[in-house]
């Protein structure tokens, strides 16, 4: 991914999120990783999802 690229996915994350915190960039980079460890790319059509448990609070995971 290129800068401009992460800016823009990181802008579309924070109005889907709803406010900035440290949980949204932080879960933000743990599924770029994740792609990349897996060796997947995005999908445009929600095939592949990820359910996360991060605890009662943010940034309780």
């Amino acid at each position: 991914m290129t800068d401009q690229e992460i800016q823009e996915w990181l802008s579309i994350g924070l109005k889907f999120h709803g406010h900035l915190c440290g949980g949204m960039p932080l879960g933000f980079r743990a599924g770029i990783l994740a792609l990349e460890r897996l060796g997947v790319s995005r999908e445009p059509d929600s095939e592949l999802i990820a359910l996360v448990e991060t605890g009662e609070y943010h940034l309780a995971g």
